[in-house]
C-alpha cells in the first residue's frame, strides 16, 4: 500500500510538471517560424541571423543579381574626341642676332661648349615670336665630321600662346630629332618630336615640330615657311618688334 501511494505521488507529480512545461509561453522567434513558409520567408538584414543560436541562415540570404561597368568605359572620351592620333606641323627660324650677349657658355673641359641661340621666328620669318632657353652640355667630339654632340634641354616660349620643352641629342653636323616633353598654355599635354635643322651653328636653326595631343594651333602659327639656307633673314619689321610684326605678348 505504501509502494502504491508513492507511486501514484511520483505520476501526480509528473503530469503537474508536464501541464506546466506545456504552457510555457513559445519564443516569439518559434511562433514566427511555425507561421511562416520557409519558402516565401525574408529577411530585410541578413547579417542579423548571427546572433540567433543554431539557425542556418545560408537559406535565407537572398540572392541579388548585380552588374559590373568598366571605368575606363565611363570616363574615357570616345576615339573620334581624341586628338591624340592627329599630327600637326609647326616650323619656326631660332636666330642669334648676336646683340644680346650670347650665345652662352660654360667650360666643362678643355673645349669651348656653345649654347643654342635665343630669337624665335614664324617660319615664314614675318612675326617675332619668342625665345629659346636651356642648356646643353657637350657629350662628345666627332672630328670626323668636323663637329659635335650635345644633350640638349631647352624650351621655346611663344608670348601668351605658352611654351614647348625639348630634351635630346644636338647634332652639329646633321639633321637631328629631339623629344617634345611637354608643354604649357595651348600647348599643354603636348607631346611628339622635332626635327632641327642646322644651318649655321650656333646662329641658325629651323626646327619643324611635329605635335600631338593638342587642339588645332591657331593660324598665326602656321604659315608656310620660307627655304631653310645660310641667307635667310628676319623682315625688318619682325627684328624691330614692330605691334604688327609679333605675336601677342611675345617673349623676350
Amino acid at each position: 500500500m505504501a509502494s502504491s501511494t508513492s507511486a501514484f505521488r511520483a505520476i501526480t507529480s509528473f503530469s503537474s510538471s508536464a501541464k506546466l512545461y506545456s504552457q510555457t509561453p513559445r519564443s516569439p522567434l518559434i511562433k514566427t517560424l511555425q507561421s511562416k513558409n520557409y519558402n516565401s520567408f525574408k529577411i530585410s538584414n541578413p547579417s542579423s541571423l548571427s546572433s540567433f543560436p543554431k539557425l542556418q541562415t545560408a537559406s535565407f540570404v537572398p540572392k541579388r543579381s548585380f552588374t559590373c561597368r568598366s571605368q575606363s568605359s565611363s570616363t574615357s572620351p570616345p576615339e573620334s574626341d581624341r586628338p591624340a592620333s592627329k599630327v600637326q606641323e609647326l616650323s619656326v627660324y631660332e636666330i642669334n642676332e648676336r646683340d644680346r650677349g650670347s650665345p652662352a657658355y660654360l667650360r666643362l673641359s678643355q673645349k669651348s661648349v656653345n649654347s643654342l641661340g635665343d630669337l624665335v621666328y614664324t617660319g615664314d620669318l614675318q612675326k617675332r615670336i619668342g625665345i629659346t632657353a636651356g642648356i646643353c652640355v657637350l657629350i662628345q667630339n666627332k672630328p670626323e665630321m668636323k663637329g659635335d654632340r650635345y644633350e640638349a634641354i631647352y624650351s621655346f616660349y611663344f608670348g601668351d600662346y605658352g611654351h614647348i620643352s625639348v630634351q635630346g641629342s644636338y647634332l652639329t653636323y646633321e639633321d637631328t630629332y629631339l623629344a617634345v616633353t611637354g608643354g604649357s598654355g595651348i600647348f599643354e599635354g603636348v607631346y611628339g618630336q622635332v626635327k632641327l635643322q642646322q644651318i649655321i651653328f650656333p646662329f641658325k636653326l629651323f626646327y619643324t615640330f611635329y605635335l600631338k595631343g593638342i587642339k588645332d594651333l591657331p593660324q598665326e602659327l602656321l604659315v608656310k615657311p620660307v627655304e631653310p639656307s645660310p641667307s635667310v633673314e628676319p623682315t625688318p619689321a619682325s627684328k624691330a618688334c614692330e605691334a604688327h610684326a609679333t605675336i601677342a605678348n611675345y617673349t623676350d
